[in-house]
């Protein structure tokens, strides 16, 4: 039995790379499923099936620092926390500190304000992000995390809405 068959028959995830994977039946062919979305893969279409193992304590929960960006810009490329492994459509969710939120308030205002107009309400712990042509308005509330045993405020600046990535 090889590690796909076991996953699919013990329902245990694969990991490979930091990215974890479903193993599940589609139209009578076993195939990954990258939690949180992106390309489903057939198994026996995999070019490359060394470097996945057996997932045996599950996603991780807790907090990891990185640098995150928004299409690969330099000047939107921020340092905030995420979970590996916890994606949504395959993108990071990453959370930021509140200083570096205004940053990222900042930089949307500057490099994207023909789209967005962000602003700080620091009366209500939070940050609102207007859509300009949809006339939309997205609220960011504050929230507390722990990363090592540190009680952090953060936001989670359009989390599962923009495409982050790790860098």
């Amino acid at each position: 039995m090889d590690i796909f068959d076991k996953a699919l028959t013990e329902s245990k995830l694969l990991v490979k790379d930091g990215v974890y994977y479903e193993v599940r039946l589609q139209d009578g062919h076993a195939c990954i499923f990258p939690v949180g979305g992106g390309i489903v893969t057939r198994v026996c279409n995999l070019k490359v099936r060394e470097g996945f193992q057996i997932a045996d304590s599950g996603i991780p929960k807790t907090y990891k620092k990185g640098f995150f960006t928004i299409d690969n810009d330099p000047n939107l490329t921020f340092e905030g926390y995420a979970i590996p492994g916890d994606l949504w459509n395959g993108f990071d969710k990453p959370v930021f500190e509140v200083q570096v939120a205004s940053s990222i308030a900042e930089a949307v205002n500057e490099e994207l304000g023909d789209y967005y107009h962000c602003e700080r309400d620091n009366e209500n712990n939070r940050f609102t992000l207007k859509e300009l042509e949809g006339d939309y308005t997205h609220e960011m509330n504050d929230f507390e995390i722990e990363v090592d045993g540190k009680k952090l405020v953060v936001v989670s600046f359009m989390t599962s809405n923009w495409c982050w990535e790790e860098v």
